[in-house]
Parts: structure tokens; C-alpha cells; sequence
């Protein structure tokens, strides 16, 4: 076991995943809430704290181990998804595509692409099961709606030419 493998465990033990970081995922969510929300006028901040530590205690301990798999699953799928529009913005660098010149339906495009990628590597939605067939065609259409997009989109307006006197 490496010193990472040893720390996690330990940190593991103590109980880090399963209490401390859903009391302070719902500390920060419900202070925040309160606080944007200003129920309370002049004595806002510090009955906010207390309520906010009030909810936090209640919850973490029923909600921890519900919180713990439900964030560690949510943040390995946006890395897998954040891995496929970075490698996508590499290859729209590579090809020399600039930022300017998209339009923001290629933004859509390509964010409708970045989800069949994520279904097709086996993501599950809303506990919605797609076969590869499905998938597949679903990328297809994706393709051909972007191409064309692509040949019909109107090019960007040349900025004016200024005269010279």
C-alpha cells in the first residue's frame, strides 16, 4: 500500500466521507440559502449559522452514506464526461478551430455529443438503459444535424472597412 492508499483508509475510518463531508455539504448549502435569502433582517447571520448547524446535524448522520455514494458516483461520471469535451477541445485546437468562430448551436452540438458519448461508454440516465443500437443511431443524427448546421450556417459579418481619407 502506497502513503495515499493508507491515508484514505484512515481518513476512511474516521468517518471523513460518511459524516464530515455531508455535514458540511448541507452547512454550506443551507448557511448559503439562508443567508441569500435574509428571512431573519438585522440578526440574519448568526441565526442562519445556528440553523445551518442545526440542519447539517440532523441530516449527516441518516443522510451521510446516502450523500457518499451519490457524490462519488456523480463526480466520476463529470470526470469521464470532462475527459471527452477536453479531448474534443483538443481536437478542435489540433484543427485549428477557434473559440470566436463557433456558433453557440455547435456549443449545443457538441454538448449533445459529449452525452451520447458518455451513454455510449455505458452511462446510465435517470435509470434510463439505452442499447448501443440506439445509441449509435442517436450519434448519427447528432452528426448529420451538426453537418448541416455546419454547410448552412451563414459566415461571420466582416467587421466594416474604414475609408481611408
Amino acid at each position: 500500500m502506497t502513503i495515499a492508499d493508507i491515508f484514505i483508509a484512515n481518513v476512511e475510518q474516521l468517518g471523513f466521507f460518511d459524516f464530515l463531508l455531508p455535514w458540511l455539504f448541507t452547512f454550506a448549502i443551507t448557511y448559503g440559502l439562508l443567508i441569500k435569502a435574509d428571512i431573519f433582517g438585522a440578526a440574519n447571520a448568526k441565526i442562519s449559522v445556528v440553523l445551518a448547524v442545526v440542519f447539517a446535524f440532523f441530516t449527516a448522520p441518516f443522510a451521510g452514506i446516502f450523500l457518499k455514494s451519490f457524490f462519488s458516483t456523480l463526480s466520476t461520471e463529470m470526470v469521464i464526461v470532462l475527459g471527452g469535451l477536453l479531448t474534443i477541445i483538443l481536437f478542435a485546437t489540433i484543427l485549428g478551430i477557434e473559440r470566436s468562430s463557433l456558433p453557440y448551436r455547435s456549443y449545443a452540438a457538441i454538448a449533445l455529443g459529449a452525452i451520447a458519448f458518455f451513454i455510449a461508454i455505458g452511462g446510465e440516465v435517470s435509470g434510463i438503459r439505452l442499447g448501443s443500437n440506439t445509441v449509435m443511431t442517436a450519434v448519427f443524427v447528432i452528426i448529420l444535424l451538426a453537418a448541416i448546421g455546419f454547410v448552412t450556417g451563414s459566415a461571420p459579418a466582416a467587421a466594416p472597412k474604414e475609408e481611408k481619407k
